[in-house]
C-alpha cells in the first residue's frame, strides 16, 4: 500500500491518494531515497496531490537522502505554485524556513536556486536554524559569486567573519550596491498599475526621466553582464543594469 502512495503522488491521482490517506495510510512513508509521497508530488507539479497531502498532516519539513525538502524539490523543478502552497503552510509552522532555504543554497553555491528564492521575496537576511545568514556562510567558503548576488539583493554583512574574503572584492560589491538605485518600469499612477515599457528604449527612456541622465545609448544588462536588447527576454522579478557608462549602474527591479 506504502508503493500505491508514492505511485498515486507519482501519477498525479489525487483521487486515489485521497482514498489511500483516508484509510489511514502514513502520508510520510518514504521510498529508497527518502522520497516521500509530498517530495515526489511536488517535484512533479501534481498542486492537488500536495494539497491532499497537506490535509492529512504529512510533515512538511522532511528531508530525503540528499538533504532536500519538498519546497526544495518544487522550486528547483519549476513549480512556482506548488512552492507557494508549500512555504505558506512551512512558514507557519517553522518560521525559520526562509532562513534554511537561503542558507541551503548558499552552502551549495547554487545561484540559480538562490535568484528563485529571492524572486520569491524571502528576506535575504533571514537565519537559519544555527542563527546563520547566507551571505555570512557564503563569505566564510568564499563563495565570490554568492556574496556579489546577495550583496546587491541588500545581505547585510557586518556580522560576517570576512577574514578569508576579500576585502577589496566586498568593498567593490558595497559600491556598486550603493551607487544603484531601483527603478520600477511598471508607470504608476496612484499607485495603480497603468502599463509596461514597450520597448527597450521605451524603458531607458524611463529611466532618464527617472535620474535625470541621457540614457538613448545607455546598455541594459542583466545580473551576469549580458546585454538585453528585447523587452520580451525579461521575466518577473528580474533584476536589470541601465549601465551609462563602464562605470556607473543603475539597478531596477522588474515586477
Amino acid at each position: 500500500m506504502a508503493f500505491n502512495l508514492l505511485t498515486a503522488a507519482s501519477a498525479g491521482n489525487a483521487a486515489f491518494l485521497e482514498e489511500l490517506l483516508r484509510a489511514k495510510l502514513d502520508p510520510d512513508i518514504g521510498d529508497s531515497k527518502g522520497r516521500t509521497p509530498l517530495h515526489i508530488a511536488a517535484s512533479k507539479g501534481h498542486e492537488d496531490c500536495v494539497l491532499a497531502l497537506l490535509r492529512h498532516g504529512c510533515n512538511i519539513h522532511l528531508r530525503d537522502v540528499n538533504g532536500n525538502t519538498a519546497l526544495w524539490e518544487a522550486l528547483s523543478s519549476k513549480h512556482q505554485s506548488v512552492f507557494r502552497i508549500l512555504y505558506h503552510f512551512a512558514n507557519v509552522s517553522d518560521p525559520q524556513t526562509a532562513g534554511d532555504l537561503l542558507c541551503t543554497a548558499a552552502k551549495r553555491n547554487d545561484l540559480t536556486m538562490m535568484k528563485e528564492l529571492l524572486k520569491h521575496g524571502l528576506n535575504v537576511d533571514s537565519k537559519d536554524r544555527q542563527g546563520k545568514t547566507a551571505v555570512q556562510i557564503a563569505i566564510a567558503q568564499n563563495y565570490v559569486g554568492m556574496v556579489d548576488l546577495l550583496v546587491m539583493n541588500g545581505a547585510d554583512v557586518s556580522a560576517a567573519n570576512r577574514s578569508e574574503f576579500s576585502s577589496t572584492a566586498l568593498k567593490e560589491m558595497m559600491q556598486k550596491r550603493e551607487i544603484g538605485h531601483r527603478l520600477q518600469c511598471q508607470i504608476l499612477e496612484s499607485g495603480r498599475l497603468i502599463r509596461l515599457p514597450n520597448s527597450i528604449e521605451e524603458l531607458k527612456s524611463i529611466a532618464g526621466e527617472k535620474f535625470r541622465f541621457d540614457a538613448r545609448n545607455a546598455i541594459v544588462t542583466d545580473e551576469e553582464g549580458s546585454e538585453i536588447d528585447s523587452i520580451e527576454v525579461i521575466r518577473d522579478n528580474d533584476k536589470l543594469f541601465i549601465v551609462e557608462d563602464p562605470n556607473s549602474f543603475i539597478t531596477k527591479d522588474y515586477w
